[in-house]
């Protein structure tokens, strides 16, 4: 059952990321790309846009915002039937992940993202073309699902912390590791401020994604395969009237719960997707 399942969320993440990478060619602006990627999810995950509500009614948008829709529906629908298997499916997915990496030769480097949601992933992609895109389910909105992904009866045995984590991540891998901070750090600012204007949080979000965008750069000029890995992701809910806070927190339906994975390839070549197995 979890192979079949994590397949499917492997092809649907990369059947978005294909289609956004379409839908945003005829934008020479990367900060205008990020909003829209910004609201795309944003809209589909609450209805509402958070700041172009003009979107909706560009032609141009009209199939991504489609397939961003089946997406999270399938994904939260999943999520609803099968969620005693949460943690399998995970495991499932990050073993295709590791599958990927098993060149022995290649150098690898995980970059870990604290809160990272899937808008800073997909666009993160989009800028460097990575070859892959996948997400995990995270239910509770923060770090347990790959403190599981280690094996329960280390993580019942220890209860491990974020850089203990990373580590046995990165040793799976054969990787040396980083960890990115400042989007949790950023998440939790916000959250305990009166709130922001929503192009305020769309624009702080985005300067830390340049930041992280041209860390992950030197690192692929360095012919070296770039892991990003996240926890968690984070929405963005209303405060005050005409102002917004981020939060990640444990809600059926938020990005909070959707942890994405990007591979980036120095070469460039997309990597041969297969099955993951159980």
């Amino acid at each position: 059952m979890c192979g079949a399942i994590s397949a499917w969320i492997t092809n649907a993440a990369c059947d978005l990321y294909r289609q956004l990478l379409r839908s945003l060619q005829h934008i020479n602006d990367y900060k205008r790309a990020y909003e829209v990627i910004f609201n795309i999810l944003h809209y589909n995950v609450t209805g509402k846009f958070l700041t172009d509500p003009t979107l909706s009614k560009d032609v141009r948008f009209i199939d991504v915002l489609s397939t961003t829709r089946d997406f999270f529906e399938n994904i939260f629908e999943m999520y609803d039937e099968y969620r005693a298997n949460v943690s399998n499916i995970a495991r499932d997915v990050f073993d295709g992940v590791l599958y990927l990496l098993r060149h022995p030769k290649r150098f690898k480097h995980v970059v870990f993202c604290d809160g990272m949601s899937m808008v800073e992933a997909l666009y993160i992609a989009y800028k460097l073309r990575a070859g892959f895109i996948n997400v995990v389910i995270n239910p509770g909105g923060v770090t347990e699902t790959y403190k599981f992904l280690l094996g329960a009866e280390e993580y019942m045995a220890k209860q491990l912390n974020l850089e203990e984590v990373v580590n046995a991540i990165a040793k799976r891998a054969g990787a040396l590791y980083t960890i990115f901070r400042e989007y949790d750090e950023t998440i939790h600012r916000i959250e305990d401020s009166e709130g922001l204007e929503p192009s305020s949080i769309v624009e702080e979000m985005y300067i830390i994604s340049s930041r992280l965008e041209a860390m992950i750069d030197r690192l692929k000029k360095e012919k070296t395969t770039i892991v990003l890995l996240s926890d968690h992701g984070y929405d963005v809910v209303p405060a005050v009237p005409g102002k917004f806070k981020t939060q990640h927190r444990w809600s059926p339906r938020s990005l909070s719960i959707i942890a994405p994975i990007t591979i980036i390839d120095p070469s460039n070549h997309n990597f041969e997707i297969t099955e993951p197995r159980c």
